[in-house]
């Protein structure tokens, strides 16, 4: 998994279940501030939303 799906995964998590058209550009936004982030920031931001390093680092 790259970087930038990573941080797509994490926004994901963070806006499920909402399907309002604003929440849509915060996650939009949310999504591009993590791919701006080091894998390594984004490791630790996965682990509090509970996705686990198994669900992605077999993909690197």
């Amino acid at each position: 998994m790259t970087k930038e799906q990573l941080a797509q995964k994490i926004a994901r998590e963070i806006y499920k279940g909402r399907g309002k058209l604003e929440s849509f550009h915060a996650f939009q936004c949310i999504r591009r501030y993590f791919s701006d982030l080091s894998m390594d920031d984004l490791e630790g931001i996965a682990g509090q939303y509970g996705i686990n390093r198994e669900d992605y680092s077999s993909n690197f």
